[in-house]
């Protein structure tokens, strides 16, 4: 019975990464240039996107204005923000793992599971009026 609890909440979790996804998925057909930037490998998998359209942390500035111009450089249109350690966006805009959109970011859709706990964002990125 413990097996079937954890696959289901297994189960739960992967369909709360397939909900943001499922989104990426379709905006990608409609502009297959679309560049996201993800920490989450289970989104990358679950959209079925090429991976050269996806950015993450590993290579990304760890200063809040050299983040978000190399966001601008790599023509990032969608952020996905997980709460963890190691994501850049999640340590220098902790205020959008919990949903607080601003100028820059514009909140989208949220996805959480409890049992097997995944929370995600994905925020709409807008660049900044000169």
């Amino acid at each position: 019975s413990l097996q079937l609890a954890y696959s289901a909440g297994y189960v739960h979790r992967e369909q709360t990464h397939g909900i943001v996804a499922d989104y990426l998925h379709t905006q990608f057909q409609t502009d297959p240039h679309t560049h996201i930037f993800s920490d989450d490998g289970t989104v990358l998998a679950l959209s079925r996107l090429p991976p050269e359209n996806f950015i993450s942390s590993s290579d990304a500035p760890r200063e809040r204005d050299a983040f978000l111009k190399y966001l601008l450089e790599k023509k990032v249109e969608y952020l996905v923000i997980i709460d963890r350690q190691d994501s850049t966006p999640a340590r220098l805009f902790p205020e959008l793992t919990h949903g607080a959109g601003n100028e820059l970011f514009q909140p989208l859709i949220h996805a959480r599971s409890n049992f097997l706990p995944a929370d995600i964002w994905l925020y709409r990125v807008h660049k900044p009026e000169n």
